[in-house]
């Protein structure tokens, strides 16, 4: 399961160092945020990072490291947001239905 790491100082401009897909080591530099280091908390795979050249704030998730150190799962869906999109498709699916295609709509009295 991934982590996320978190942006310490209070409010400023971060720039990120290593790519999408790295092995980051515990302790290795991953931002710098008005001249503060953001290390990695564990080794594992960088798996995701905000845009460089955003404001961030304290306590923000500004990224993702998998432990696992699969490749690959940087750059596929999981497993688990397949299943939570199913729902959400299945879920849209249902209430279009219900009010596009039968005959009763949502607010007409039973």
């Amino acid at each position: 399961m991934p982590s996320a790491f978190y942006a310490r100082p209070r409010m400023a401009h971060w720039r990120h160092a290593p790519p999408i897909g790295s092995q980051v080591k515990a302790g290795q530099i991953l931002a710098r945020v008005n001249g503060q280091s953001v290390v990695a908390p564990f080794n594992g795979i960088l798996r995701g990072m905000l845009k460089e050249g955003l404001e961030v704030f304290k306590g923000l998730k500004i990224g993702d490291i998998a432990p696992r150190c699969a490749r690959d799962h940087c750059f596929t869906i999981s497993d688990k947001a397949l299943a939570v999109g199913g729902g959400v498709l299945q879920a849209t699916l249902y209430l279009y239905q219900r009010k596009y295609v039968t005959s009763k709509p949502w607010n007409s009295p039973r």
